[in-house]
């Protein structure tokens, strides 16, 4: 098989999980690598197993505690542009 074809390949089944880095590298010759057994998805790329967890948080509008700033926007130093 072509080195392109490999390339194609891979590059189709790794965003879906389908193959891992480990896998992929072994295809092309070389060793694998510490995590490298983790499947991959697209969504950043995150564990597959992590993915449950994800869209439970999504749903509840993301993990921050972070507020908007009320009047204006912070400058550097933090301060608001309207103080």
């Amino acid at each position: 098989m072509s080195v392109a074809s490999r390339i194609k390949i891979c590059t189709t089944l790794l965003p879906t999980g389908a193959v891992t880095v480990n896998e992929i590298r072994e295809i092309f010759g070389y060793e694998g690598v510490e995590g490298g057994d983790e499947r991959l998805v697209s969504l950043n790329f995150a564990k597959y197993k992590d993915l449950s967890q994800y869209q439970i948080n999504a749903s509840k509008g993301g993990d921050t505690n972070e507020e908007e700033p009320k009047n204006g926007t912070p400058n550097d130093d933090g301060a608001s542009d309207t103080e």
